[in-house]
């Protein structure tokens, strides 16, 4: 399967490179998705836009071939482009990695919150 489109909160993306690996969450034991991808913007305006968006810390993945939609964090994003700076027609290539979020450690994080709390009362 050569997955070519994702929605990332609500905004499309072609993408190049995609994959996908299963992993298991070091404290939850879950089965979660790591995902890898690339896509293309031209110029600078494009470029400082995808850039800020990507520096939030969670996003919401729709698979679209599937219509599976996940929580996933930031594990990292970088970009590549062959100029000395950008400029309005500079090719810019972004690299990403999202990691699934485990549902089980969202439980755990509110029950502490709740015994938090309970101590501060």
């Amino acid at each position: 399967m050569k997955l070519e489109q994702l929605i990332i909160n609500n905004i499309e993306f072609n993408v190049e490179n995609f994959e996908e690996k299963i992993i298991t969450h070091s404290t939850t034991g879950e089965q979660l998705k790591k995902i890898g991808f690339a896509f293309s913007v031209i110029g600078k305006k494009e470029y400082n836009l995808y850039d800020l968006f990507f520096e939030s810390p969670n996003f919401e993945l729709t698979i679209v071939d599937t219509n599976e939609k996940l929580k996933m964090k930031n594990i990292s994003h970088s970009t590549f482009y062959q100029a000395a700076e950008i400029s309005d027609d500079t090719k810019v290539v972004f690299r990403i990695k999202l990691q699934q979020e485990p549902a089980k450690e969202k439980e755990l994080t509110k029950n502490q919150k709740l015994m938090v709390n309970a101590v501060n009362e």
